[in-house]
Protein backbone atom coordinates (compact mmCIF):
# COMPACT_ATOMS: atom_id res chain seq x y z
CA UNK A 1 0.00 0.00 0.00
CA UNK A 2 1.51 3.29 -1.09
CA UNK A 3 1.89 6.21 1.31
CA UNK A 4 -0.29 9.35 0.96
CA UNK A 5 1.20 11.95 -1.38
CA UNK A 6 0.59 15.48 -2.66
CA UNK A 7 1.08 16.86 -6.17
CA UNK A 8 4.29 18.65 -7.04
CA UNK A 9 2.24 21.80 -7.73
CA UNK A 10 0.48 21.67 -4.35
CA UNK A 11 3.74 21.20 -2.45
CA UNK A 12 5.33 24.16 -4.23
CA UNK A 13 2.31 26.32 -3.37
CA UNK A 14 2.31 25.22 0.28
CA UNK A 15 6.05 25.90 0.61
CA UNK A 16 5.56 29.37 -0.88
CA UNK A 17 2.70 30.02 1.58
CA UNK A 18 4.96 29.19 4.53
CA UNK A 19 3.01 26.09 5.55
CA UNK A 20 6.21 24.17 6.32
CA UNK A 21 8.17 26.99 7.92
CA UNK A 22 8.36 25.19 11.28
CA UNK A 23 9.66 22.01 9.62
CA UNK A 24 12.32 23.98 7.74
CA UNK A 25 13.24 25.87 10.93
CA UNK A 26 13.73 22.63 12.87
CA UNK A 27 15.75 20.97 10.12
CA UNK A 28 17.81 23.86 8.75
CA UNK A 29 17.74 26.69 11.31
CA UNK A 30 16.72 30.30 10.75
CA UNK A 31 19.65 31.05 8.47
CA UNK A 32 19.08 27.93 6.35
CA UNK A 33 15.34 28.26 5.72
CA UNK A 34 15.57 30.30 2.53
CA UNK A 35 18.16 28.08 0.88
CA UNK A 36 16.37 24.88 1.90
CA UNK A 37 13.05 26.10 0.51
CA UNK A 38 14.71 27.11 -2.73
CA UNK A 39 16.41 23.69 -3.09
CA UNK A 40 13.11 21.94 -2.38
CA UNK A 41 11.15 23.94 -4.95
CA UNK A 42 13.92 23.48 -7.54
CA UNK A 43 13.81 19.71 -6.95
CA UNK A 44 10.02 19.63 -7.37
CA UNK A 45 10.25 21.65 -10.59
CA UNK A 46 12.99 19.38 -11.90
CA UNK A 47 10.85 16.33 -11.14
CA UNK A 48 8.05 17.89 -13.21
CA UNK A 49 10.49 18.58 -16.03
CA UNK A 50 11.43 14.90 -16.38
CA UNK A 51 8.26 13.12 -15.26
CA UNK A 52 5.41 15.65 -15.38
CA UNK A 53 3.09 16.78 -12.59
CA UNK A 54 2.44 13.90 -10.20
CA UNK A 55 1.61 12.94 -6.63
CA UNK A 56 4.95 12.76 -4.81
CA UNK A 57 6.67 12.23 -1.48
CA UNK A 58 9.94 13.98 -0.58
CA UNK A 59 12.72 12.19 1.30
CA UNK A 60 16.08 13.46 2.51
CA UNK A 61 19.31 11.85 3.70
CA UNK A 62 22.14 13.83 5.31
CA UNK A 63 25.83 13.67 4.53
CA UNK A 64 28.19 12.43 7.22
CA UNK A 65 31.80 12.86 8.36
CA UNK A 66 33.99 10.62 10.53
CA UNK A 67 35.57 12.44 13.45
CA UNK A 68 37.60 9.51 14.75
CA UNK A 69 38.07 5.83 14.01
CA UNK A 70 38.42 5.91 10.22
CA UNK A 71 39.10 2.49 8.68
CA UNK A 72 38.86 0.62 12.02
CA UNK A 73 35.42 -0.95 11.55
CA UNK A 74 36.63 -4.02 9.66
CA UNK A 75 38.63 -5.23 12.67
CA UNK A 76 36.08 -4.55 15.40
CA UNK A 77 36.99 -0.91 15.97
CA UNK A 78 35.07 2.07 17.28
CA UNK A 79 34.04 5.28 15.50
CA UNK A 80 32.63 8.73 16.11
CA UNK A 81 30.53 10.08 13.26
CA UNK A 82 28.21 13.01 12.72
CA UNK A 83 25.70 13.95 10.05
CA UNK A 84 25.91 17.49 8.71
CA UNK A 85 23.80 20.09 6.94
CA UNK A 86 24.46 18.79 3.43
CA UNK A 87 21.95 16.36 1.99
CA UNK A 88 20.47 14.42 -0.89
CA UNK A 89 16.79 15.06 -1.61
CA UNK A 90 14.61 12.55 -3.41
CA UNK A 91 11.27 13.54 -4.95
CA UNK A 92 9.47 10.22 -5.44
CA UNK A 93 6.24 9.14 -7.15
CA UNK A 94 4.46 5.90 -7.90
CA UNK A 95 5.64 4.21 -11.09
CA UNK A 96 3.07 3.87 -13.85
CA UNK A 97 4.72 0.88 -15.51
CA UNK A 98 6.44 -0.96 -12.65
CA UNK A 99 9.90 0.35 -13.59
CA UNK A 100 12.30 2.31 -11.41
CA UNK A 101 13.53 5.53 -13.01
CA UNK A 102 15.92 7.82 -11.14
CA UNK A 103 17.27 11.07 -12.53
CA UNK A 104 20.31 12.51 -10.75
CA UNK A 105 22.02 15.79 -11.56
CA UNK A 106 25.41 14.12 -12.04
CA UNK A 107 24.48 10.96 -13.94
CA UNK A 108 21.24 11.70 -15.75
CA UNK A 109 18.54 9.05 -16.07
CA UNK A 110 18.91 5.53 -14.66
CA UNK A 111 16.28 2.93 -15.54
CA UNK A 112 16.00 -0.33 -13.60
CA UNK A 113 13.63 -3.27 -13.91
CA UNK A 114 13.01 -4.32 -10.28
CA UNK A 115 12.22 -7.85 -11.44
CA UNK A 116 15.68 -8.26 -13.01
CA UNK A 117 18.34 -6.27 -11.10
CA UNK A 118 21.28 -7.79 -12.98
CA UNK A 119 24.72 -6.40 -11.93
CA UNK A 120 27.02 -5.07 -14.64
CA UNK A 121 30.70 -4.33 -14.17
CA UNK A 122 30.51 -1.13 -16.22
CA UNK A 123 27.85 0.24 -13.83
CA UNK A 124 30.04 0.02 -10.73
CA UNK A 125 30.28 3.32 -8.89
CA UNK A 126 26.95 4.61 -10.26
CA UNK A 127 23.47 5.30 -8.93
CA UNK A 128 22.17 2.52 -11.17
CA UNK A 129 24.39 0.03 -9.34
CA UNK A 130 23.18 1.28 -5.95
CA UNK A 131 19.52 0.90 -6.89
CA UNK A 132 19.97 -2.55 -8.43
CA UNK A 133 21.93 -3.70 -5.39
CA UNK A 134 19.31 -2.53 -2.91
CA UNK A 135 16.47 -4.04 -4.95
CA UNK A 136 18.37 -7.34 -4.99
CA UNK A 137 18.94 -7.13 -1.21
CA UNK A 138 15.22 -6.54 -0.59
CA UNK A 139 14.25 -9.45 -2.82
CA UNK A 140 16.81 -11.76 -1.23
CA UNK A 141 15.31 -11.10 2.20
CA UNK A 142 11.77 -11.67 0.98
CA UNK A 143 10.59 -8.05 1.05
CA UNK A 144 8.38 -6.45 -1.57
CA UNK A 145 9.91 -4.43 -4.38
CA UNK A 146 8.23 -2.30 -6.98
CA UNK A 147 8.65 0.61 -9.31
CA UNK A 148 8.89 4.31 -8.60
CA UNK A 149 10.09 7.48 -10.29
CA UNK A 150 12.54 9.76 -8.50
CA UNK A 151 14.56 12.92 -8.98
CA UNK A 152 17.69 13.27 -6.82
CA UNK A 153 19.09 16.68 -5.90
CA UNK A 154 22.18 17.19 -3.77
CA UNK A 155 24.19 19.98 -2.23
CA UNK A 156 26.91 17.56 -1.13
CA UNK A 157 30.28 18.39 -2.73
CA UNK A 158 31.78 15.80 -5.04
CA UNK A 159 34.18 14.92 -2.24
CA UNK A 160 33.74 11.35 -1.06
CA UNK A 161 34.25 11.87 2.65
CA UNK A 162 30.77 13.29 2.99
CA UNK A 163 29.44 9.78 2.33
CA UNK A 164 27.23 10.68 -0.61
CA UNK A 165 26.94 7.05 -1.76
CA UNK A 166 25.67 6.07 1.69
CA UNK A 167 23.11 8.90 1.59
CA UNK A 168 21.76 7.74 -1.79
CA UNK A 169 21.72 4.10 -0.63
CA UNK A 170 19.74 4.90 2.50
CA UNK A 171 17.32 7.10 0.53
CA UNK A 172 16.54 4.31 -1.93
CA UNK A 173 16.21 1.75 0.88
CA UNK A 174 13.92 4.02 2.90
CA UNK A 175 11.77 4.78 -0.16
CA UNK A 176 11.31 1.06 -0.88
CA UNK A 177 10.49 0.44 2.78
CA UNK A 178 7.82 3.13 2.86
CA UNK A 179 6.40 2.65 -0.64
CA UNK A 180 6.16 -1.13 -0.73
CA UNK A 181 6.75 -2.51 2.79
CA UNK A 182 4.53 -0.42 5.09
CA UNK A 183 7.58 1.39 6.57
CA UNK A 184 8.33 -1.59 8.80
CA UNK A 185 12.09 -1.89 8.24
CA UNK A 186 14.42 -0.45 10.88
CA UNK A 187 17.70 1.44 10.47
CA UNK A 188 19.94 -1.57 11.16
CA UNK A 189 18.30 -3.69 8.46
CA UNK A 190 18.15 -0.88 5.90
CA UNK A 191 21.81 -0.12 6.56
CA UNK A 192 22.76 -3.79 6.14
CA UNK A 193 21.00 -3.90 2.76
CA UNK A 194 22.65 -0.65 1.73
CA UNK A 195 26.05 -2.09 2.66
CA UNK A 196 25.29 -5.25 0.67
CA UNK A 197 24.45 -3.12 -2.36
CA UNK A 198 27.67 -1.12 -1.98
CA UNK A 199 29.78 -4.27 -1.65
CA UNK A 200 28.25 -6.40 -4.40
CA UNK A 201 26.88 -3.96 -7.00
CA UNK A 202 28.55 -0.59 -6.40
CA UNK A 203 31.98 -2.23 -6.16
CA UNK A 204 33.25 -0.82 -2.86
CA UNK A 205 34.14 -3.23 -0.01
CA UNK A 206 32.81 -0.90 2.69
CA UNK A 207 31.57 -1.66 6.14
CA UNK A 208 28.23 -0.46 7.41
CA UNK A 209 29.36 2.56 9.48
CA UNK A 210 28.44 5.25 6.95
CA UNK A 211 24.98 3.80 6.37
CA UNK A 212 24.28 3.51 10.10
CA UNK A 213 25.38 7.10 10.67
CA UNK A 214 23.19 8.39 7.82
CA UNK A 215 20.25 6.32 9.01
CA UNK A 216 20.55 7.41 12.65
CA UNK A 217 21.53 11.06 12.22
CA UNK A 218 23.17 13.45 14.65
CA UNK A 219 26.33 12.69 16.58
CA UNK A 220 26.88 8.96 17.05
CA UNK A 221 29.27 6.48 18.64
CA UNK A 222 29.54 3.17 16.79
CA UNK A 223 31.08 0.04 18.27
CA UNK A 224 31.87 -2.88 15.94
CA UNK A 225 33.10 -5.33 18.59
CA UNK A 226 30.18 -7.57 17.62
CA UNK A 227 30.46 -7.56 13.84
CA UNK A 228 27.01 -9.05 13.21
CA UNK A 229 25.23 -6.55 15.44
CA UNK A 230 27.13 -3.25 15.71
CA UNK A 231 26.14 -0.93 18.52
CA UNK A 232 24.94 2.57 17.62
CA UNK A 233 24.70 5.12 20.42
CA UNK A 234 23.36 8.63 19.72
CA UNK A 235 25.26 11.25 21.71
CA UNK A 236 24.50 14.76 22.84
CA UNK A 237 26.99 16.89 20.94
CA UNK A 238 28.74 19.41 23.22
CA UNK A 239 30.13 21.58 20.42
CA UNK A 240 27.56 24.38 20.65
CA UNK A 241 28.01 24.54 24.43
CA UNK A 242 31.76 24.70 23.88
CA UNK A 243 31.36 27.55 21.35
CA UNK A 244 32.87 25.52 18.49
CA UNK A 245 31.97 25.78 14.80
CA UNK A 246 33.02 23.44 11.97
CA UNK A 247 35.10 24.69 9.04
CA UNK A 248 35.48 22.53 5.93
CA UNK A 249 38.35 23.34 3.56
CA UNK A 250 38.74 21.59 0.20
CA UNK A 251 42.41 21.60 -0.73
CA UNK A 252 42.62 19.72 -3.98
CA UNK A 253 41.00 19.91 -7.38
CA UNK A 254 37.88 17.77 -7.66
CA UNK A 255 39.69 15.56 -10.17
CA UNK A 256 42.03 14.53 -7.34
CA UNK A 257 39.66 14.23 -4.40
CA UNK A 258 37.44 11.62 -5.99
CA UNK A 259 35.30 8.90 -4.49
CA UNK A 260 37.23 6.40 -6.58
CA UNK A 261 40.52 7.30 -4.88
CA UNK A 262 39.06 7.06 -1.39
CA UNK A 263 37.33 3.77 -2.21
CA UNK A 264 40.58 2.30 -3.54
CA UNK A 265 42.44 3.34 -0.39
CA UNK A 266 39.69 1.97 1.88
CA UNK A 267 39.71 -1.34 -0.01
CA UNK A 268 43.49 -1.60 0.29
CA UNK A 269 43.36 -0.80 4.02
CA UNK A 270 40.67 -3.43 4.55
CA UNK A 271 42.80 -6.12 2.89
CA UNK A 272 45.95 -5.04 4.73
CA UNK A 273 44.28 -5.05 8.14
CA UNK A 274 42.97 -8.57 7.48
CA UNK A 275 46.51 -9.69 6.54
CA UNK A 276 47.90 -8.09 9.72
CA UNK A 277 45.26 -9.94 11.72
CA UNK A 278 46.29 -13.24 10.13
CA UNK A 279 49.95 -12.68 11.08
CA UNK A 280 48.84 -12.00 14.67
CA UNK A 281 47.23 -15.41 14.87
CA UNK A 282 43.82 -14.57 13.41
CA UNK A 283 42.76 -12.30 16.27
CA UNK A 284 41.02 -9.10 15.25
CA UNK A 285 43.10 -6.01 15.90
CA UNK A 286 40.54 -4.86 18.47
CA UNK A 287 41.50 -7.94 20.49
CA UNK A 288 45.27 -7.38 20.39
CA UNK A 289 47.76 -4.83 21.72
CA UNK A 290 50.76 -2.69 20.79
CA UNK A 291 53.06 -5.18 22.55
CA UNK A 292 51.79 -8.00 20.32
CA UNK A 293 52.38 -5.89 17.22
CA UNK A 294 55.94 -5.22 18.36
CA UNK A 295 56.44 -8.91 19.12
CA UNK A 296 55.45 -9.80 15.54
CA UNK A 297 57.21 -6.83 13.93
CA UNK A 298 59.60 -8.85 11.79
CA UNK A 299 56.85 -11.15 10.54
CA UNK A 300 54.67 -8.17 9.65
CA UNK A 301 57.52 -6.52 7.74
CA UNK A 302 58.23 -9.70 5.79
CA UNK A 303 54.67 -10.83 5.10
CA UNK A 304 52.71 -7.58 4.81
CA UNK A 305 55.25 -4.76 4.49
CA UNK A 306 56.81 -1.97 6.53
CA UNK A 307 53.64 0.15 6.53
CA UNK A 308 51.73 -2.67 8.21
CA UNK A 309 53.41 -1.74 11.49
CA UNK A 310 52.36 1.87 11.10
CA UNK A 311 48.78 0.93 10.21
CA UNK A 312 48.45 -1.57 13.05
CA UNK A 313 49.65 1.01 15.55
CA UNK A 314 47.33 3.59 14.01
CA UNK A 315 44.38 1.23 14.49
CA UNK A 316 45.16 0.62 18.15
CA UNK A 317 45.94 4.24 18.97
CA UNK A 318 42.84 5.47 17.11
CA UNK A 319 40.64 2.97 18.97
CA UNK A 320 42.00 4.29 22.26
CA UNK A 321 41.51 7.87 21.07
CA UNK A 322 37.81 7.19 20.34
CA UNK A 323 37.37 5.95 23.91
CA UNK A 324 39.17 9.01 25.27
CA UNK A 325 37.08 11.38 23.14
CA UNK A 326 33.92 9.62 24.22
CA UNK A 327 34.80 10.24 27.86
CA UNK A 328 35.67 13.90 27.20
CA UNK A 329 32.41 14.46 25.34
CA UNK A 330 30.42 12.70 28.04
CA UNK A 331 31.98 14.80 30.77
CA UNK A 332 30.89 18.00 29.03
CA UNK A 333 33.89 19.87 30.45
CA UNK A 334 36.75 18.50 28.39
CA UNK A 335 36.94 21.10 25.64
CA UNK A 336 40.69 21.80 25.81
CA UNK A 337 41.58 18.10 26.05
CA UNK A 338 39.16 17.37 23.21
CA UNK A 339 40.87 19.90 20.93
CA UNK A 340 44.29 18.53 21.83
CA UNK A 341 43.10 15.03 20.97
CA UNK A 342 41.70 16.20 17.62
CA UNK A 343 45.01 17.91 16.83
CA UNK A 344 46.89 14.71 17.69
CA UNK A 345 44.48 12.70 15.53
CA UNK A 346 45.15 14.99 12.58
CA UNK A 347 48.90 14.68 12.93
CA UNK A 348 48.76 10.91 13.34
CA UNK A 349 46.47 10.38 10.34
CA UNK A 350 48.85 12.43 8.21
CA UNK A 351 51.88 10.53 9.49
CA UNK A 352 50.32 7.05 9.39
CA UNK A 353 47.81 7.04 6.54
CA UNK A 354 48.45 9.89 4.15
CA UNK A 355 49.57 8.69 0.71
CA UNK A 356 49.76 11.52 -1.83
CA UNK A 357 49.18 10.69 -5.47
CA UNK A 358 51.68 13.33 -6.57
CA UNK A 359 54.40 15.36 -4.81
CA UNK A 360 52.64 18.77 -4.87
CA UNK A 361 49.70 17.38 -2.93
CA UNK A 362 52.00 16.23 -0.15
CA UNK A 363 53.19 19.80 0.31
CA UNK A 364 49.65 21.17 0.13
CA UNK A 365 48.39 18.87 2.88
CA UNK A 366 51.35 19.73 5.11
CA UNK A 367 50.77 23.43 4.43
CA UNK A 368 47.09 23.08 5.32
CA UNK A 369 47.70 21.42 8.67
CA UNK A 370 50.51 23.84 9.59
CA UNK A 371 48.47 26.87 8.49
CA UNK A 372 45.38 25.70 10.38
CA UNK A 373 47.39 25.22 13.56
CA UNK A 374 49.09 28.60 13.13
CA UNK A 375 45.89 30.54 12.41
CA UNK A 376 43.90 28.81 15.15
CA UNK A 377 46.68 29.46 17.67
CA UNK A 378 44.99 27.47 20.40
CA UNK A 379 41.44 28.50 19.41
CA UNK A 380 40.58 25.21 17.72
CA UNK A 381 42.02 22.08 16.10
CA UNK A 382 42.17 20.61 12.60
CA UNK A 383 42.61 17.22 10.98
CA UNK A 384 42.78 15.68 7.51
CA UNK A 385 39.57 13.75 6.94
CA UNK A 386 39.83 10.05 6.12
CA UNK A 387 43.60 10.11 6.45
CA UNK A 388 44.03 12.63 3.64
CA UNK A 389 42.37 10.55 0.94
CA UNK A 390 39.78 13.24 0.28
CA UNK A 391 41.84 16.41 0.22
CA UNK A 392 39.78 18.01 2.99
CA UNK A 393 40.71 19.62 6.30
CA UNK A 394 38.01 19.70 8.96
CA UNK A 395 38.60 22.21 11.73
CA UNK A 396 36.88 22.78 15.05
CA UNK A 397 37.05 26.55 15.42
CA UNK A 398 36.03 28.73 18.33
CA UNK A 399 33.14 30.75 16.94
CA UNK A 400 34.72 34.18 17.45
CA UNK A 401 37.79 33.05 15.46
CA UNK A 402 35.86 31.55 12.55
CA UNK A 403 35.91 34.49 10.12
CA UNK A 404 39.65 35.00 10.62
CA UNK A 405 40.28 31.30 10.05
CA UNK A 406 38.16 31.22 6.89
CA UNK A 407 39.86 34.28 5.40
CA UNK A 408 43.30 32.80 6.01
CA UNK A 409 42.44 29.39 4.52
CA UNK A 410 40.69 30.96 1.52
CA UNK A 411 43.79 33.06 0.97
CA UNK A 412 45.91 29.91 0.81
CA UNK A 413 43.61 27.54 -1.08
CA UNK A 414 41.32 29.77 -3.10
CA UNK A 415 38.16 31.79 -2.65
CA UNK A 416 35.26 29.80 -1.14
CA UNK A 417 37.48 26.79 -0.47
CA UNK A 418 36.38 27.03 3.18
CA UNK A 419 32.74 26.75 4.23
CA UNK A 420 30.94 26.35 7.53
CA UNK A 421 29.02 23.14 8.18
CA UNK A 422 26.67 22.41 11.05
CA UNK A 423 25.39 19.29 12.77
CA UNK A 424 22.20 17.74 11.37
CA UNK A 425 20.20 16.00 14.09
CA UNK A 426 18.07 13.87 11.75
CA UNK A 427 18.95 10.83 9.72
CA UNK A 428 17.23 9.62 6.56
CA UNK A 429 13.54 10.54 6.68
CA UNK A 430 10.46 11.53 4.75
CA UNK A 431 9.88 15.30 4.80
CA UNK A 432 6.50 15.50 2.99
Amino acid sequence: MLIPMKTTHKLQSEIADGMYRRLFLLRYGEEGISGAQERMVDALKSFEKYYGIADVAVFRAPARVTLAGSFTEVQGGKMLQMTVDREVLAVVSESLDGMIRIYSEEEGLSEIDPLRPVPKEEEEGTTTAIVKGIVHAFKRRGYQVGGFYAFLASNIPANASYGKAAAVEMLVAEALSQLHNDSRLGTQELAAMAQEAENTYYGHPSGVADQLAVGTGGFTYLDFSQAELPEVHPLKAPFEDWGLSFAWTELYPKSYATAKRRDAFAAAMTKELHRISAVLGGKRLSETSISEVILHAEELRNEVGEKSLLHAMYFLRESRRVRDLLWLIGSGSGKEEFLRSVKDAGEEAYRSLYEPAEKPFDSEAATALTAAETVLNGHGAALLLEGGTTGVVLAFVESDAFDRYRRAMDGLFGENSTTEITLSEDGVMRLF
